[in-house]
Protein backbone atom coordinates (compact mmCIF):
# COMPACT_ATOMS: atom_id res chain seq x y z
CA UNK A 1 0.00 0.00 0.00
CA UNK A 2 3.08 2.48 0.85
CA UNK A 3 4.64 1.79 -2.54
CA UNK A 4 1.38 2.70 -4.32
CA UNK A 5 1.14 5.75 -2.68
CA UNK A 6 4.99 6.56 -3.03
CA UNK A 7 4.05 6.00 -6.73
CA UNK A 8 0.34 8.22 -6.88
CA UNK A 9 2.66 11.38 -5.00
CA UNK A 10 5.84 10.83 -7.73
CA UNK A 11 3.22 10.85 -10.23
CA UNK A 12 1.29 13.76 -9.05
CA UNK A 13 4.84 15.38 -8.83
CA UNK A 14 5.97 14.74 -12.29
CA UNK A 15 2.35 15.77 -13.79
CA UNK A 16 2.92 19.42 -11.85
CA UNK A 17 6.39 19.56 -12.35
CA UNK A 18 5.19 19.47 -16.59
CA UNK A 19 2.74 21.86 -16.58
CA UNK A 20 4.64 24.08 -14.21
CA UNK A 21 7.39 24.16 -17.05
CA UNK A 22 4.68 24.64 -19.88
CA UNK A 23 2.82 27.70 -18.04
CA UNK A 24 6.71 29.36 -17.52
CA UNK A 25 7.45 28.26 -21.16
CA UNK A 26 6.85 31.86 -23.01
CA UNK A 27 9.44 33.32 -24.48
CA UNK A 28 11.17 36.47 -23.44
CA UNK A 29 9.45 38.39 -26.21
CA UNK A 30 6.06 37.27 -24.96
CA UNK A 31 6.36 38.46 -21.54
CA UNK A 32 7.84 41.79 -22.99
CA UNK A 33 4.60 42.17 -24.97
CA UNK A 34 2.23 41.15 -22.55
CA UNK A 35 4.02 44.10 -20.11
CA UNK A 36 3.74 46.09 -23.36
CA UNK A 37 0.01 45.53 -23.33
CA UNK A 38 -0.22 45.85 -19.88
CA UNK A 39 1.50 49.42 -19.62
CA UNK A 40 -0.70 50.89 -22.66
CA UNK A 41 -3.68 49.37 -20.93
CA UNK A 42 -2.91 50.95 -17.14
CA UNK A 43 -1.64 54.08 -19.21
CA UNK A 44 -5.47 54.58 -21.08
CA UNK A 45 -7.33 53.67 -17.84
CA UNK A 46 -4.94 56.48 -15.40
CA UNK A 47 -5.48 59.28 -18.22
CA UNK A 48 -8.93 59.54 -19.77
CA UNK A 49 -8.21 62.51 -21.43
CA UNK A 50 -5.09 61.22 -23.35
CA UNK A 51 -6.78 58.21 -24.07
CA UNK A 52 -9.00 59.91 -26.02
CA UNK A 53 -6.53 62.08 -27.35
CA UNK A 54 -4.67 59.01 -29.28
CA UNK A 55 -8.20 58.17 -30.15
CA UNK A 56 -8.82 55.42 -27.21
CA UNK A 57 -12.67 56.39 -26.49
CA UNK A 58 -13.40 53.72 -24.04
CA UNK A 59 -12.67 56.33 -20.68
CA UNK A 60 -14.53 59.01 -22.65
CA UNK A 61 -16.94 59.56 -19.94
CA UNK A 62 -14.50 60.12 -17.27
CA UNK A 63 -11.61 62.98 -16.54
CA UNK A 64 -8.08 62.02 -14.70
CA UNK A 65 -8.38 61.34 -11.65
CA UNK A 66 -6.07 63.99 -9.80
CA UNK A 67 -6.58 62.35 -6.34
CA UNK A 68 -3.18 61.55 -3.91
CA UNK A 69 -4.92 57.85 -3.83
CA UNK A 70 -4.77 57.71 -7.61
CA UNK A 71 -1.11 59.14 -8.20
CA UNK A 72 0.04 56.79 -5.02
CA UNK A 73 -1.87 53.52 -7.39
CA UNK A 74 -0.14 55.00 -10.01
CA UNK A 75 3.13 55.34 -9.03
CA UNK A 76 3.08 51.77 -7.65
CA UNK A 77 1.81 50.77 -11.10
CA UNK A 78 4.81 52.00 -12.65
CA UNK A 79 6.84 50.35 -10.37
CA UNK A 80 5.84 47.28 -10.82
CA UNK A 81 5.87 47.52 -14.51
CA UNK A 82 9.47 48.46 -14.55
CA UNK A 83 10.23 45.09 -12.11
CA UNK A 84 8.57 42.76 -14.63
CA UNK A 85 10.50 44.37 -16.99
CA UNK A 86 14.14 43.96 -15.52
CA UNK A 87 12.95 40.69 -15.10
CA UNK A 88 13.30 39.98 -18.79
CA UNK A 89 16.00 38.61 -20.68
CA UNK A 90 17.08 41.36 -23.09
CA UNK A 91 19.28 38.81 -24.76
CA UNK A 92 17.00 36.64 -26.06
CA UNK A 93 14.21 39.92 -27.73
CA UNK A 94 14.38 40.95 -30.94
CA UNK A 95 15.77 44.10 -31.69
CA UNK A 96 12.54 45.69 -31.93
CA UNK A 97 11.67 44.56 -28.64
CA UNK A 98 14.52 45.06 -26.95
CA UNK A 99 14.30 48.44 -28.42
CA UNK A 100 10.94 48.78 -26.76
CA UNK A 101 11.68 47.77 -23.41
CA UNK A 102 14.60 50.56 -23.35
CA UNK A 103 12.06 52.95 -24.50
CA UNK A 104 9.59 52.07 -22.04
CA UNK A 105 12.19 51.53 -19.13
CA UNK A 106 12.74 55.02 -19.99
CA UNK A 107 9.15 56.28 -20.01
CA UNK A 108 8.16 54.37 -16.49
CA UNK A 109 11.43 56.11 -14.89
CA UNK A 110 11.27 59.77 -16.20
CA UNK A 111 7.70 59.22 -14.65
CA UNK A 112 8.84 58.15 -11.52
CA UNK A 113 11.39 61.37 -11.30
CA UNK A 114 8.48 63.59 -11.74
CA UNK A 115 6.44 62.06 -8.86
CA UNK A 116 9.58 62.11 -7.16
CA UNK A 117 9.63 66.22 -7.97
CA UNK A 118 6.19 66.96 -6.51
CA UNK A 119 4.48 67.59 -9.77
CA UNK A 120 1.53 66.60 -8.89
CA UNK A 121 1.41 69.41 -6.01
CA UNK A 122 1.71 72.41 -8.69
CA UNK A 123 -1.46 71.47 -11.01
CA UNK A 124 -1.62 74.24 -12.86
CA UNK A 125 0.28 75.83 -15.20
CA UNK A 126 0.36 77.10 -19.01
CA UNK A 127 0.36 74.42 -20.93
CA UNK A 128 -1.16 70.95 -20.10
CA UNK A 129 -2.93 71.92 -16.74
CA UNK A 130 -6.79 70.54 -16.53
CA UNK A 131 -8.51 74.24 -17.46
CA UNK A 132 -6.81 73.40 -20.92
CA UNK A 133 -7.68 69.87 -21.17
CA UNK A 134 -11.36 69.92 -20.62
CA UNK A 135 -11.28 72.45 -23.56
CA UNK A 136 -9.09 70.84 -25.72
CA UNK A 137 -11.12 67.79 -25.73
CA UNK A 138 -13.50 69.40 -27.92
CA UNK A 139 -10.61 68.31 -30.45
CA UNK A 140 -10.63 64.84 -30.17
CA UNK A 141 -13.67 63.62 -28.61
CA UNK A 142 -16.12 62.71 -30.67
CA UNK A 143 -19.60 63.86 -31.15
CA UNK A 144 -21.02 61.33 -33.62
CA UNK A 145 -23.17 59.13 -31.41
CA UNK A 146 -25.82 60.10 -28.76
CA UNK A 147 -23.75 58.28 -26.58
CA UNK A 148 -20.46 60.56 -27.11
CA UNK A 149 -22.65 63.27 -26.36
CA UNK A 150 -24.01 61.95 -22.97
CA UNK A 151 -19.95 60.73 -22.16
CA UNK A 152 -18.79 64.73 -22.72
CA UNK A 153 -21.68 65.34 -20.57
CA UNK A 154 -20.18 63.30 -18.17
CA UNK A 155 -16.72 64.61 -18.46
CA UNK A 156 -18.48 68.13 -17.41
CA UNK A 157 -20.46 66.62 -14.51
CA UNK A 158 -16.68 65.80 -13.10
CA UNK A 159 -15.69 68.93 -13.71
CA UNK A 160 -16.29 70.13 -10.14
CA UNK A 161 -14.65 67.34 -8.69
CA UNK A 162 -11.33 67.76 -10.42
CA UNK A 163 -11.13 71.59 -9.86
CA UNK A 164 -11.45 70.50 -6.03
CA UNK A 165 -8.32 68.05 -6.57
CA UNK A 166 -6.82 70.91 -8.34
CA UNK A 167 -7.07 73.23 -4.98
CA UNK A 168 -6.36 70.26 -3.12
CA UNK A 169 -3.05 69.48 -4.31
CA UNK A 170 -1.88 72.99 -4.80
CA UNK A 171 -2.92 73.93 -1.20
CA UNK A 172 -1.27 70.85 -0.26
CA UNK A 173 1.95 71.67 -2.09
CA UNK A 174 1.76 75.39 -0.85
CA UNK A 175 1.81 74.11 2.10
CA UNK A 176 5.09 71.64 1.25
CA UNK A 177 6.82 74.72 -0.20
CA UNK A 178 6.06 73.32 -3.96
CA UNK A 179 4.62 76.25 -6.00
CA UNK A 180 5.48 77.22 -9.77
CA UNK A 181 7.41 79.99 -10.76
CA UNK A 182 6.19 83.40 -10.65
CA UNK A 183 6.18 83.05 -14.40
CA UNK A 184 4.59 80.40 -15.29
CA UNK A 185 1.28 81.62 -12.60
CA UNK A 186 1.10 84.95 -14.49
CA UNK A 187 0.57 82.86 -18.04
CA UNK A 188 -2.00 81.13 -15.97
CA UNK A 189 -3.90 83.93 -14.20
CA UNK A 190 -5.64 85.46 -17.75
CA UNK A 191 -6.37 81.74 -19.17
CA UNK A 192 -7.91 81.09 -16.43
CA UNK A 193 -9.91 84.28 -16.59
CA UNK A 194 -10.97 83.91 -20.00
CA UNK A 195 -12.81 80.58 -18.99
Amino acid sequence: MFGENQSLRISIAVVLCVVGAMVGCSTPGDRAAAIFEDYWQQRLRHSPTWSTYVGEHRYNDRLDDLSESEAAAWTTIRRDLLGQLARVSRLDLSDADRGNCTILERELRDGLSVDECNQRLMPLKHQGSPHLTLPMLLVSHPFSSERDYRDYIKRLRGWPTQVDQVIANSREGMRRGFVRSRVIIEKVVPQLRAH
